[in-house]
């Protein structure tokens, strides 16, 4: 992928069999050299799709051609950008930014399907095993259009630079991070980098600093939606499917975020970009509409158990032949999964320790000799996640100094 300026659309006099026009809820497709109706309809589907989810205050127009088959790839995607402020925005997601149109006449994007004879053009999601679904081929390739299109590319053996014409990030570049060597926007615009090679090619590369907030202002709602920076794809060589997609490993074809990974398996149709795609592009600047925040919603993590109080606790002590029984009480906490229970000695020796699950039996017995005390006696609730506050209580109180 290069950064390109896209061309104008032809004159009204082409010819209306090769190159037609639909207009869908503000997005218009120009359709070149599709084989038939069927093509047309799944390229439809696939815009339609998105048009749910995002929230357009302008038109988009993208071009889409049908070419003969290449056997190495399925689709490509190509778009041109616009310097605003510190980054530069593809024209689709600028235009939405500044609420006109910025590109007048121009293609905001351009989508090229290559032709094959295993190219599922049905609607349904119902693709063969040995079919590709045009449906989400088509959704994966409006992805880069709207903004996952990185400036990154090879500048040398080792070395890699982030390309820029006009002196400045573009916004998808701007999230980079890796672990080991920070934001990868501070080394700088075309200036070849080991750094930045090595980064792009360790397999660890991330999108999303936690440190960072988003267009809107906010706490990145990717690092939220993820619990944390996204895995991107970053395998040993840099090459042009690096960097601007996912990482296969941590959202395979079964996630609901597999939509904008590599390598397009066959059989595999995807009708939603998924909550991390969608949070990914919010954070660039795009507004959702309210389906895509149902999206958002339905992958949104549960939220952490809540971390039970300490617990009230009660003490029953009666003296049997020299020894005194001490029955210990709690109260029942709802946010506990389980407790756990403590004797300690005034040394700070564990005498007895215990766990006892919720609503089976909150009390616990301890005998012991009353001249060995005094006794720590604690009760801890647990959630899920390990976490609690822990009460406690000294025995004999007359012992405590």
């Amino acid at each position: 992928m290069t950064n390109i300026a896209l061309p104008s659309p032809p004159s009204a006099g082409r010819d209306p069999e090769e190159y037609s026009a639909v207009s869908r809820r503000g997005i218009t497709v120009l359709y070149v050299g599709f084989p038939n109706q069927a093509s047309r309809r799944a390229f439809r589907k696939g815009v339609d799709n998105w048009l749910a989810l995002l929230e357009l205050n302008t038109r988009i127009t993208v071009r889409a051609i049908w070419k003969p088959e290449d056997p190495s790839v399925l689709a490509t995607a190509r778009t041109s950008f616009y310097r605003w402020r510190q980054y530069e925005f593809p024209y689709s997601l600028a235009n939405q930014l500044r609420g006109r149109d910025l590109n007048g006449a121009s293609l905001e994007g351009q989508v090229t399907i290559y032709d094959r004879d295993n190219w599922y053009t049905g609607t349904d999601g119902l693709a063969e095993y040995n079919e590709f679904d045009l449906v989400t081929v088509v959704m994966h390739e409006l992805g880069h259009v709207f903004g996952f299109y990185s400036g990154v590319r090879p500048a040398g053996i080792v070395r890699a630079e982030m390309f820029s014409k006009t002196g400045v990030p573009r916004v998808y570049d701007a999230f980079l991070w890796h672990q080991k060597y920070g934001q990868l926007t501070e080394y700088g615009l075309n200036a070849p980098s080991r750094d930045i090679y090595k980064a792009m090619t360790n397999d660890d590369l991330l999108w999303g600093n936690l440190s960072h907030t988003n267009w809107h202002g906010e706490p990145l709602l990717t690092t939220e939606m993820n619990g944390g920076p996204v895995p991107l794809r970053s395998p040993g060589k840099l090459t042009s499917s690096s960097v601007h997609h996912l990482d296969y490993r941590s959202y395979p074809d079964d996630s609901p975020d597999s939509l904008m990974t590599s390598g397009r398996p066959s059989a595999v149709t995807v009708k939603s970009p998924g909550p991390v795609t969608l949070a990914m592009l919010y954070d660039m600047g795009w507004e959702l509409s309210d389906a895509g925040w149902e999206v958002i919603e339905t992958g949104r993590p549960p939220p952490p158990p809540a971390v039970p109080p300490m617990p009230e606790i009660e003490l029953d002590v009666t003296e049997r032949g020299g020894w005194d029984l001490i029955l210990v009480r709690w109260d029942d906490l709802p946010s506990a999964d389980h407790y756990e229970t403590r004797l300690t000695s005034r040394t700070g020796k564990p005498i007895a320790s215990g766990t006892w699950k919720r609503r089976i039996q909150p009390l616990n017995r301890y005998s012991v000799r009353r001249s060995w005390g005094p006794f720590l006696i604690e009760v801890r609730g647990v959630n899920s996640d390990g976490d609690g506050a822990a009460g406690s209580v000294m025995w004999p109180e007359e012992q405590i100094r």
